[in-house]
């Protein structure tokens, strides 16, 4: 699908889809309880889907009727499992450890891209578990079960690991404990997996970036998702433009999301301050539309956008160069300098990735634009561009 933009102001109330992040760990939590389980979503997307099929595939019964997802049933008793998580990376990363507490064989259908993302840490962290994992075409298979124990991580790596790790561990019939060396980026995606399983039953203690894991039995509460910050950073972006006036609603203000914090970024590009996307790493591309609006921006810790979706650093230089915008990349940091902004002669492209196409759509909702395959927002967002319209966009489906 190829979107037309034509420049346009923006005015109205709007409120973002449920918290992807938040979704994903309530759903797990469901797949693990043993009691029937009632969650509230709204706005689901390809990658909420995704790891509702998992639920599926473990031998669950789950009802979706006007928002209300319900989750009931066990998991199957069966030596193998197989499934598909299409491109979530959250998905893949958070089942691999669970699956392995279930089933001896594990075989799990990717897309290329999240092949080539990787799944390393997890292959270096159960080499000496007796465990085997292999990547066959884009296929992930692993053979072997989790085992209780000791368990170490660099902090840098993917908080998305350390989930995985936190919901199965408990599942174990002995404690367990993870290590985390060295300083720990993405936080708050922690933070928000130790709230679900603490409101989940889990008993679980952090000493000294050690966390101690006894077992214990999963009881998922009943629960509405809280709306999500890190698209809500996309539709309050187009307030950078003053003419817009668009009110995003429905945020908890109590939240520990870690992307709460682009209503600061937005404030500092304004004052010219360095921005740093070691806790915030999928903001990246809506702050540089940002700064690319306002005087331009300098980001450091920017080295893991080139492990998304795609590579995001590249990504956003090329399509920010069709607006004459000029980017810098540097050694894990880049700069967004000061340009005159023109409407682009040639269309912008997604590269396969929502968070890409949702960016662009704040320069080309200003400028005027077309956008290849603006399809991809579902992944994350199915109902952006409804949303867009019902905001007064002037779009032309082409």
């Amino acid at each position: 699908m190829n979107i037309k933009f034509y420049p346009s102001h923006l005015y109205g109330d709007i409120y973002p889809p449920i918290s992807k992040s938040y979704a994903h760990r309530y759903l797990l939590s469901a797949l693990l309880s043993e009691e029937k389980t009632q969650l509230v979503l709204n706005n689901l997307c390809n990658d909420v889907k995704e790891t509702i099929e998992i639920i599926k595939a473990f031998g669950k019964k789950v009802n979706y009727h006007n928002f209300l997802l319900e989750i009931e049933g066990k998991i199957k008793q069966s030596d193998q499992i197989e499934f598909n998580v299409l491109e979530s990376g959250s998905t893949l990363r958070f089942i691999i450890p669970i699956a392995m507490c279930f089933f001896n064989k594990t075989i799990i259908h990717c897309s290329k891209r999240l092949i080539q993302r990787g799944i390393s840490i997890y292959s270096e962290l159960f080499k000496d578990k007796n465990i085997d994992i292999q990547i066959i075409n884009e296929d992930i298979v692993i053979n072997g079960k989790l085992t209780p124990g000791q368990y170490s991580l660099l902090g840098n790596v993917s908080s998305q690991f350390i989930t995985g790790l936190l919901f199965a561990l408990p599942l174990l019939n002995k404690p367990s404990s993870i290590e985390i060396k060295g300083e720990i980026e993405s936080k708050n995606y922690i933070d928000m997996t130790i709230d679900v399983l603490k409101k989940s039953n889990i008993n679980i203690k952090n000493k000294n970036n050690t966390y101690f894991i006894k077992p214990s039995l999963y009881k998922c509460p009943n629960t509405t998702i809280e709306k999500d910050y890190s698209n809500a950073a996309f539709l309050d972006a187009f307030n950078i433009d003053k003419n817009n006036k668009v009110n995003v609603l429905g945020l908890s203000k109590k939240s520990i999301q870690g992307d709460k914090i682009y209503q600061k970024c937005f404030i500092d590009l304004q004052n010219n301050k360095v921005i740093d996307l070691k806790n915030c790493i999928d903001l990246g591309p809506v702050l540089f539309v940002v700064a690319s609006i306002l005087n331009g921006g300098t980001f450091i810790n920017t080295n893991r956008l080139k492990i998304k979706e795609s590579d995001r650093l590249e990504a956003m230089k090329n399509e920010l160069n069709k607006f004459n915008i000029k980017m810098e990349i540097l050694d894990n940091s880049c700069i967004i300098y000061p340009s005159n902004i023109i409407s682009p002669q040639q269309a912008l492209d997604t590269y396969n990735d929502h968070r890409i196409a949702m960016a662009l759509s704040i320069l080309a909702n200003k400028f005027g634009a077309v956008i290849n395959d603006f399809n991809v927002i579902k992944k994350s967002y199915p109902n952006y561009l409804n949303d867009l319209i019902s905001l007064h966009a002037k779009i032309e489906i082409l």
